[in-house]
């Protein structure tokens, strides 16, 4: 039994939940919920695919396994079997240490952490590199002590702080490991600068008491890219106008040239950068260096246990997930990208192919149908919907096509949105019909 038990979670994993709904039973039998065939698994990477298989049936991919299938046909056993499924509360989460694990570790680990947390059911992007690990997650509420204990035995890392967010849900579709050179990328050479040389962490309350007691202005870098903060920020805070990592790590030593004997105070996401980015001062020569522990998340929660503190964080705070933020307080400081009204929710154009990133009202996403406003998004989604339907739950369009921005220009909608639409005002002008024909075996 272990051994079909093994080879199912190896099916289902393989497979997503849209493709097929299966239910093992004892001595290996299996019920087929949605037994259909897959369409061209060729699609998939190389090396994450099996060898060999191209049109392949559930039936007999899982009778391959040694397993034995049976369909369920009955609607209403199937509803019923839908209905029956219980609800899951998550936690989402973050944690990041800076661990030295050698090279031979890195790969043993992944495939650890996917089996692991997936029989956990845990869902979200991990990084793991010599220099550490970096994990945003949504977990099952029953498998936190699970995760907790996991960290400690398996992984060594003992007192890792998990740091929640202030809204749970499922925030990620699926579990991705990777493998990086850094957790965070910096660009600096190896060994410019020592990760233990840490800065002084502040926990939320002594970061609120120490920005409200400053009595002279006192140096405060946000240490986020540009559209993170557009939607949130520390008041008085510096804002850099920056895309990347790396990017701020230069804007960063620009601002602080001649400034290594005074207090630098800074704050990211989830407290990741600052730490890093702490790390390099210290090498550098300066002094007091002061960040917020658990970043702005762990701020928004302290606010939230503590309603009668008046939150210095105005607005929200931007995740990497499928909720692209979260409310601090319930300021609006930025404005929507297309009619400039007051918002501060992001989405990414919902045409695949364009995927731009930008603040949108709710006017505009239903007059646009959530596109940036481009010819070509309009177009495409317009033709989409008219020959394929548009199924709750999968609104997106992926017409398997490349992304026409660059990470610049996808994360900028200004300077797309202003000349209305950007690079795809040159993508050809019968692509849509291209596209619709190489998607024609869509079904609604």
């Amino acid at each position: 039994m272990q051994r079909f038990q093994i080879l199912f979670r190896a099916f289902v994993r393989y497979f997503p939940r849209n493709f097929v709904s299966a239910t093992l039973h004892s001595q290996g039998a299996i019920t087929l919920n949605k037994p259909f065939l897959f369409s061209k698994i060729s699609r998939r990477q190389p090396e994450t695919r099996p060898v060999g298989i191209g049109y392949i049936s559930t039936e007999i991919f899982l009778t391959s396994l040694g397993c034995r299938c049976q369909y369920s046909t009955n609607a209403n056993e199937q509803n019923t079997q839908s209905k029956n499924i219980p609800t899951v509360d998550w936690k989402t989460l973050s944690f990041y240490s800076f661990h030295a694990f050698p090279n031979s570790f890195l790969h043993k680990t992944r495939e650890l952490l996917l089996l692991k947390f997936g029989e956990m059911g845990i869902v979200g992007r991990i990084y793991i590199a010599t220099e550490g690990i970096n994990a945003q997650l949504s977990c099952p509420v029953e498998q936190l002590d699970e995760l907790r204990k996991f960290c400690d035995q398996e992984l060594k890392l003992e007192n890792l702080e998990f740091n929640f967010s202030t809204i749970h849900v499922k925030a990620f579709r699926k579990l991705n490991v990777k493998i990086r050179n850094q957790i965070v990328s910096d660009g600096l050479e190896k060994g410019s600068y020592d990760l233990s040389n840490q800065p002084k962490h502040l926990s939320p309350e002594e970061w609120h008491t120490a920005l409200s007691n400053a009595k002279t202005p006192i140096i405060l870098i946000d240490m986020r890219n540009h559209y993170e903060s557009e939607i949130g920020y520390f008041e008085n805070s510096i804002r850099q106008d920056v895309d990347t990592f790396r990017d701020s790590i230069i804007s960063m030593n620009k601002i602080l040239e001649g400034k290594q004997n005074e207090d630098i105070y800074m704050y990211c996401t989830g407290g990741i950068r600052c730490s890093k980015a702490g790390a390099i001062l210290l090498s550098n020569g300066f002094k007091s260096v002061y960040v917020l522990k658990g970043g702005i998340t762990a701020y928004g929660r302290y606010i939230t246990l503590n309603p009668s503190v008046t939150s210095l964080y105005k607005g929200r705070n931007f995740t990497f997930d499928k909720r692209l933020g979260e409310p601090i307080t319930n300021d609006i400081v930025s404005q929507c990208h297309t009619c400039g009204e007051p918002c501060d929710t992001h989405t990414n154009c919902r045409n695949k192919t364009c995927n731009l990133l930008f603040i949108q009202c709710q006017e505009c996403r239903k007059r646009l149908s959530r596109t940036c406003g481009s010819e070509f998004c309009l177009r495409l989604v317009k033709a989409w919907d008219e020959k394929f339907g548009r199924p709750s739950g999968f609104d997106d369009v992926k017409p398997g096509y490349q992304c026409v921005y660059d990470h610049v220009h996808r994360t900028r909608p200004k300077l797309v949105i202003e000349r209305l639409g950007g690079a795809s005002a040159n993508v050809p002008s019968d692509l849509v019909e291209m596209l619709l024909e190489k998607n024609s075996n869509i079904k609604n």
